[in-house]
């Protein structure tokens, strides 16, 4: 997958033993120096090694120990980056001007991709609405259905819409709502296969 142009390849861990005994077991194997943080109940190790970075996240789940290990080639998101500096750009054009790219985040599963973008701008709620649907809709995609979120209090804070689109071997939702600041978040999500997005 990639976050944030990074490049990462992600496996998951579930171990019998306690953290403390895992935790030991990848301190051993990665070596010193090592970077350790600990967020709430996850312990995090991280290692710089060659031209990869290793992240061990731990956590406890019954009496033993959930985690993952995230491997991140840190040349290839630098040149990634450096080939083209305004590839955030590019997820930015179906929404509106000024609309400030919090997160995106892409994966590769098979034939099947996945994007995930998180947004903020300062456009009313309704406006963020119609201009994604008329985006969209220039792109293929045909909105399916539309589902609402109420009003929940003055200034209608936390006001929002579901809207679900498809077109040919491609599926978007997205998440249109107001914040408390009285800002707009967009989270978009869209879920295609390669072969039909070359």
């Amino acid at each position: 997958m990639r976050a944030n142009g990074l490049p990462l390849r992600l496996s998951g861990l579930l171990s019998a033993s306690p953290p403390p005994q895992v935790a030991a077991r990848f301190r051993d194997a990665l070596g010193q120096p090592l970077v350790e943080n600990t967020l709430a109940s996850k312990l995090v190790l991280g290692k710089a090694i060659g031209e990869f970075y290793v992240t061990v996240q731990l956590e406890p789940v019954g009496a033993g120990t959930r985690g993952f290990i995230a491997i991140s080639k840190l040349s290839a998101a630098f040149d990634r980056r450096s080939a083209n500096p305004h590839s955030g750009n590019t997820a930015k054009s179906r929404f509106l001007a000024g609309s400030t790219l919090i997160r995106q985040v892409e994966s590769v599963d098979g034939e099947k991709r996945a994007r995930l973008l998180v947004l903020r701008n300062g456009h009313d709620t309704d406006l963020n609405i119609e201009h994604l649907k008329n985006s969209l809709g220039k792109d293929g995609f045909a909105l399916e259905r539309e589902e609402t979120a109420p009003p929940s209090g003055p200034g209608r804070p936390g006001y929002g819409k579901t809207l679900f689109f498809k077109r040919q071997d491609e599926e978007a939702i997205a998440v249109i709502y107001r914040e408390r600041s009285g800002g707009t978040a967009i989270v978009f999500n869209t879920v295609g296969y390669l072969e039909h997005s070359k």
